[in-house]
């Protein structure tokens, strides 16, 4: 994402994604380094390797693994049958059931994992660390990203650093790989879907955090349609949820909510969030249009919708604020770019008042 300070993609990809990361961002870990790392995964890089090599002082984390093998001596619990089995064919032994601390479990595979693909990446200036933190992790294997379950690992008993340590991993390969057909992983070239996925979840992370005073916790929500058949076309057509099916399903970006107003947000990351020099995106606005008149019908609440673009290098500020049949639009856009981020969460706090906020005459 050009124009957009490394230190803030953090932030943004931390409010999307959650996870360790986000303690480390409390925490104040790295950031004041932001500015000196020349991307994102030499910034991703360094942070890993800070809470590595604190954890490789202390030690490794061991889990207890089971094993069944027939040895020369008892350990562990005698397994019978096949002790009787095995004397068959070795004298003096025994099948036995016994447990052994390793430190060769998933959290320190995926961190060893994350290390290799780091290391394959170009501009790295920390190969050299990487490469004696992995010779200290040899006994560990390996293990597929792609078969990683990250809900498992959340509801695992991790200790505040491994928590944080995975939670990287996580944003890693969630917001900076991609993995491509022959299973090897690159850095993903932000392309517009990336760019607009992770605006949405920045901006939908942030609100679910300072959502105190709403009824609900903002997130993606359905939008019915409000079907209105006579009587006549329900018989021509037949059942209504049958004619229903052919309608798309509309999903708002991000719906806030309170007793007596409702604000539908909608997201936007392009090029460029003006149509021509004097006109608002048509296709978006028919969008939110459509978003607001339906979840207005039958709601006693007060219904307004919010285009929140990304604001880009060089384009105009797009501000409108209009009453269309009784309910009220907004069209804003948020700078990205600021070198403070706490300038980003500002703004983001501006436009939640809009829930409530009254339009006593249309400014385009």
């Amino acid at each position: 994402m050009s124009g957009i300070p490394i230190a803030n993609l953090c932030h943004m990809l931390a409010y999307a994604y959650g996870g360790g990361f986000r303690e480390i961002l409390t925490r104040g870990v790295g950031l004041a380094d932001a500015s000196q790392c020349k991307d994102a995964h030499s910034l991703y890089a360094e942070l890993l390797l800070r809470e590595l090599k604190k954890q490789l002082r202390n030690g490794l984390c061991k889990q207890d693994f089971m094993f069944h093998e027939v040895l020369p001596s008892p350990r562990g619990r005698i397994d019978i049958v096949k002790t009787v089995t095995a004397g068959e064919h070795y004298r003096s032994c025994f099948a036995c059931y016994f447990g052994e601390m390793s430190e060769d479990c998933l959290p320190n595979r995926i961190i060893k994992t994350m290390l290799h693909h780091l290391l394959k990446l170009e501009g790295i200036n920390s190969k050299a660390e990487i490469k004696r933190h992995l010779a200290l992790m040899e006994g560990i294997g390996l293990v597929t990203l792609s078969s990683i379950d990250w809900m498992r690992l959340s509801e695992m008993r991790l200790s505040a650093s491994y928590r944080r340590m995975i939670g990287l991993c996580h944003l890693i390969v969630k917001g900076l790989l991609q993995e491509g057909r022959d299973g090897n992983y690159s850095v993903i070239l932000f392309d517009h879907d990336k760019k607009a996925s992770l605006f949405e979840a920045f901006v939908r992370g942030f609100y679910q955090e300072s959502s105190e005073e709403l009824t609900r916790k903002p997130d993606k929500q359905e939008i019915k349609w409000r079907f209105n058949y006579d009587k006549v076309e329900q018989v021509q057509m037949g059942n209504i949820s049958d004619s229903a099916r052919t309608i798309p399903r509309m999903f708002a970006d991000i719906v806030l909510e309170n007793d007596t107003h409702m604000l539908i947000i909608d997201t936007k990351f392009y090029k460029r969030a003006w149509q021509s020099k004097s006109t608002a995106n048509s296709a978006n606005f028919y969008q939110i249009y459509s978003y607001v008149k339906n979840a207005a019908k039958g709601n006693k609440r007060d219904v307004r919708g919010l285009l929140l673009y990304a604001k880009t290098e060089g384009e105009e500020e797009l501000k409108v604020d209009c009453t269309i049949d009784g309910n009220d639009f907004f069209i804003r856009m948020i700078d990205l770019s600021v070198p403070d981020f706490k300038q980003v969460e500002n703004q983001l706090l501006e436009f939640k008042k809009l829930l409530s906020y009254k339009v006593s005459h249309c400014t385009c």
